[in-house]
């Protein structure tokens, strides 16, 4: 399958789940939870339908490397 986005042609390619490296700071809550907390300080009319129970007044996190 091929996508376009702007003047960039993407190939996308499937791979199987165990070729996959995830980024080792996925699934890590603290910081998955400040972004979406800054995402309803910045637009809370279009991300509050998503429901997420943060308040809007968390630093974001960020991690420096592994």
């Amino acid at each position: 399958m091929n996508g376009l986005i702007g003047d960039t042609k993407i190939i996308w390619k499937y791979l199987p789940i165990n070729e996959i490296t995830f980024p080792w700071w996925l699934g890590k809550e603290d910081l998955h939870s400040s972004h979406r907390s800054n995402l309803l300080k910045k637009d809370p009319l279009f991300y509050g339908r998503y429901n997420w129970k943060e308040s809007r007044d968390l630093n974001y996190v960020w991690y420096q490397g592994k």
